[in-house]
């Protein structure tokens, strides 16, 4: 027998929970939201949620003061799932699909995150531009995004912090520099 009595590690991992990146607390109505991550399957719902809403039941269960609503998406990341919804004193319902990963979600939200920072630190003079990897899509969104990054501001913070690397750093440099910057002679 191993740790805690579980011979098969993923016996543990067996439950399946949807992911909603919400943040918010229980109140006597219900789940009180105070944040949605952009994109996120909130946002995406058929009638899209946003802070200030209220969960009042989740897939048909009532969400009380004393209700975990993290326990209410065991097994149900990738269905649908009715959603009772108070918002300005009427109630809404909406379906929501709990995700099973929300990865870009994270990302997302963590750029947006520091987009507003340099932005305020900088009095609004500054864009700010993340490269997630120097990969083809990478190195295609980059392009699109400096226009709209840079536009109206004198500098642009790029940041390539925790980036998942490739070869394209010759081809950003191309971009952001016109001048020759490199040349590669073959052995």
């Amino acid at each position: 027998m191993s740790m805690r009595g579980v011979d098969n590690p993923k016996e543990t991992q067996s439950q399946n929970t949807g992911l909603l990146y919400m943040e918010g607390e229980n109140s006597i109505d219900g789940y009180r939201l105070s944040k949605i991550a952009p994109n996120s399957p909130l946002t995406n719902a058929s009638v899209p949620l946003k802070a200030g809403d209220v969960i009042v039941s989740f897939d048909r269960e009532p969400v009380t003061e004393n209700v975990n609503i993290y326990s209410l998406l065991v097994d149900k990341a990738d269905t649908e799932v009715p959603l009772e919804i108070l918002r300005d004193g009427k109630s809404l319902e909406t379906i929501v699909c709990p995700a099973t990963n929300l990865s870009m979600e994270n990302y997302d939200t963590s750029v947006e995150s520091r987009r507003d920072l340099v932005g305020i630190h900088s009095n609004g003079r500054l864009g700010y531009l993340h490269i997630g990897a120097m990969g083809r899509t990478s190195f295609e969104r980059f392009q699109t995004e400096l226009v709209a990054a840079g536009y109206g501001k004198e500098g642009i913070v790029i940041d390539v912090r925790y980036n998942g690397g490739g070869w394209r750093m010759d081809y950003l440099m191309a971009v952001l520099i016109v001048e020759q910057h490199a040349c590669t002679i073959p052995p």
